[in-house]
């Protein structure tokens, strides 16, 4: 917080939450009294987490090859629009249950759009050495304010009707614009000497780093695999307090309350927690416990026990949000940071949108209890696969960027950068000793060209030559070449430092590069 770009950042972004969670306040209890389908009530988290699903990996990509402040500005605009809407409509008693979702997908959107630039952006907001205590912290804004935002929001609902509380949405819009406007940096975010990628070659380059990361995979594993589940306790919760119960819209904005409270709580332990544990420990252990907590929800209709149990919830789920957070932005360089978080929010949305509908059918078919208990079943089941794909431990990896740039060709003009396609051969000399050794850091470098935008990787010996190893790789032009080489990090021209110091000698380099004759 001593960084002052950080902490007016941080605080744009914690007003912005309180006026989602006191929307989200609104529009449930709203839908509450105008449908009486428990999986309408449910259809509000759909409406607020399918775009997620929906929007956020092309927002990433836009994200990463536009500049960052202008995306946010623009998609502010859109959410203060939604945002006023909504009051205006509800102000004069025109909302209809399907107005309101369709309305809460809109804000659901330019929620799901803003939020791959504006998370990718907070490495740049404070030195990248604070990194996990800079997303813990993101992630306390969200849970800060889901700890204030549920009450007030329920409080004016009871005071003043829900109208107030979109009222209050748009203000909070208006002042991030503010912020945006005149303190978010206006540079670019990635220093680069290239022309930007096309909106196609930078949708394909985010997969194909995914697909080449098997750490990043793990992180979207284990994403899929727990908030499907999770999203059980957004939403019956509603059900269980609304409907069950009978409560009025303050005491369950309270009971809301109580799970941000809850994420202060875990945010605080969470790094005395890792003293000890390793991330994937501490994801496996909140995932337990939430999976209990969730357990006796079931089976209580008692205020001050629900009040308890929320406040278990809260711990474990800024346990799990960060963790996964902090493990998708351990794992991604800069370039491609924005497209990494998305798809992490892409897979975070699709899971928890297909599963609160899942949770409010089944509890209209069968039972609450029965939906619940469906749903701690599989998060408890989803423990196993920890082993196979472990939450990855942050700092492992140097993603800073080489100061090594890409190696240019002599008097190349710009229009010739787009010949290709580029097949790069090196020729490595090998011994009996290094040769098992050459191979293993050989295969590293497979996943280092892969990730960074080769289209195909091979590696042989070469015949007629003793003790040549040859690695080939081939990109789409000499622009994409000069984008792989400008995109290697630290960490990887490491490896190729190691197998040039074990050949005792550079490796001998070809280019061919296709086009006319």
């Amino acid at each position: 917080m001593r960084h002052s770009l950080f902490r007016v950042m941080w605080l744009g972004m914690t007003v912005s939450n309180l006026g989602t969670w006191m929307n989200e306040v609104g529009a449930t209890w709203l839908m509450a009294s105008l449908a009486p389908s428990n999986l309408m009530v449910a259809l509000i988290q759909t409406a607020t987490t399918l775009p997620f699903f929906l929007f956020a990996y092309p927002a990433g990509v836009m994200g990463d090859i536009c500049n960052r402040r202008t995306v946010l500005i623009a998609l502010h605009v859109w959410l203060l629009a939604s945002a006023v809407a909504l009051t205006l409509m509800t102000a004069q008693e025109i909302t209809t249950e399907w107005w309101l979702l369709l309305l809460t997908f809109f804000l659901g959107a330019g929620n799901a759009m803003m939020r791959p630039s504006w998370t990718a952006n907070i490495p740049s907001f404070a030195p990248r050495g604070e990194l996990s205590n800079t997303i813990t912290l993101n992630s306390l804004s969200t849970n800060l304010s889901k700890a204030a935002g549920p009450a007030i929001g329920g409080l004016l609902v009871a005071a003043a009707g829900p109208t107030a509380v979109f009222a209050l949405n748009a203000l909070s819009f208006l002042f991030v614009l503010g912020v945006l406007v005149f303190r978010h940096p206006r540079a670019f975010h990635v220093d680069t000497r290239l022309p930007p990628e096309t909106f196609s070659t930078a949708l394909r380059g985010g997969l194909r780093y995914t697909r080449h990361d098997p750490e990043l995979r793990a992180v979207l594993v284990r994403c899929a695999a727990s908030f499907a589940f999770i999203s059980v306790f957004w939403s019956m919760l509603p059900v269980i307090v609304l409907r069950e119960m009978g409560a009025a819209p303050h005491t369950y904005g309270l009971l809301v309350g109580t799970t941000g409270i809850g994420s202060l709580i875990g945010a605080y332990l969470i790094p005395l927690l890792l003293r000890r544990l390793t991330r994937n420990q501490v994801f496996g252990a909140a995932s337990m416990i939430f999976a209990l907590a969730l357990l006796a929800i079931a089976f209580t209709r008692n205020y001050a026990l629900l009040a308890l149990l929320g406040l278990v919830v809260g711990i474990c789920w800024i346990m799990l949000f960060s963790s996964i957070v902090v493990a998708s932005q351990a794992t991604a360089p800069p370039w491609v940071m924005a497209r990494v978080l998305a798809l992490v929010m892409l897979v975070y949305g699709g899971s928890a949108a297909a599963g609160s509908a899942l949770w409010g059918w089944l509890s209209d078919v069968f039972s609450v209890q029965a939906s619940i208990g469906v749903a701690v079943s599989g998060l408890l089941l989803s423990l196993l696969l920890g082993r196979r794909y472990p939450i990855p431990q942050e700092g492992h990896r140097d993603l800073r960027t080489s100061d090594q740039g890409p190696q240019l060709w002599p008097n190349t003009a710009a229009t010739d950068l787009h010949r290709g396609p580029v097949q790069v051969t090196l020729d490595y000399r090998f011994t009996a000793d290094n040769l098992a050794a050459m191979e293993q850091l050989l295969q590293r470098l497979r996943k280092i060209r892969l990730r960074a935008g080769a289209d195909g990787w091979e590696c042989s010996r070469l015949e007629g030559e003793a003790n040549r190893l040859r690695e080939s790789f081939w990109v789409a032009s000499r622009l994409a070449y000069l984008r792989l080489q400008e995109r290697l990090t630290t960490e990887d021209r490491k490896v190729e430092a190691e197998l040039t110091r074990l050949a005792g000698e550079p490796p001998r380099a070809s280019h061919l590069v296709a086009g006319k004759i």
